[in-house]
């Protein structure tokens, strides 16, 4: 391949990866936030998925990268968990010494509903209420839910994206769907397929 080549492909693929960013990037962003509640820390996570994803999957087929970046996005987000629980056994076991109480780790919020389901949803408190019951929700089936209602992703696409099993995405995308049926009362949850 002459450099001319090389060069034109390099440019193709340059441009390839930048709409798909663009595309992915607001919703994955988003999602970041509702798991962490630091838009900062959110933003780094979500630069180090999209470098490692650029280092490594660059040339994966167009059809592969939404899993592939959200399986980067997914390791980056429980590193971070794990970095923090192992913080909070050391400041536990410090502040146990110390004869004082260690605050829980706050967990994970909110979604975009369906259009069909927010013309129900017709006041800013009732959004919000909503973004609440999701932040109560357990971290995967959280995450799960993200991925299966939100981005539209397939339970074998969910599964790769959390590195987890299709029977676990099921569950914990059904015990997330009962949750919020419950705590959102007579709104239906829009079915993904």
């Amino acid at each position: 391949m002459s450099t001319a080549q090389t060069t034109a492909a390099h440019a193709s693929l340059r441009s390839e990866l930048d709409r798909f960013f663009r595309e992915i990037q607001p919703r994955a962003f988003r999602m970041l936030q509702f798991a962490l509640h630091d838009e900062q820390l959110a933003l780094d996570i979500m630069q180090d998925a999209m470098l490692a994803f650029v280092r490594r999957y660059a040339g994966r087929p167009e059809t592969e990268r939404a899993p592939l970046f959200y399986r980067m996005v997914q390791n980056r987000l429980r590193d971070h968990f794990r970095r923090q629980r192992v913080r909070g056994r050391w400041l536990n076991s410090f502040t146990e010494l110390a004869g004082r109480d260690n605050e829980a780790i706050h967990a994970l919020e909110a979604i975009t509903p369906e259009p069909q389901a927010w013309e129900q949803l017709d006041t800013q408190h009732k959004m919000e209420y909503l973004e609440r019951s999701i932040g109560r929700l357990g971290l995967r089936q959280q995450q799960t839910f993200l991925l299966r209602a939100w981005e539209g992703l397939s339970e074998a696409e969910t599964a790769a994206a959390m590195g987890i099993s299709k029977g676990s995405v099921k569950t914990h995308y059904a015990r997330a769907r009962a949750a919020l049926k419950a705590a959102l009362g007579m709104l239906e949850m829009a079915e993904v397929k």
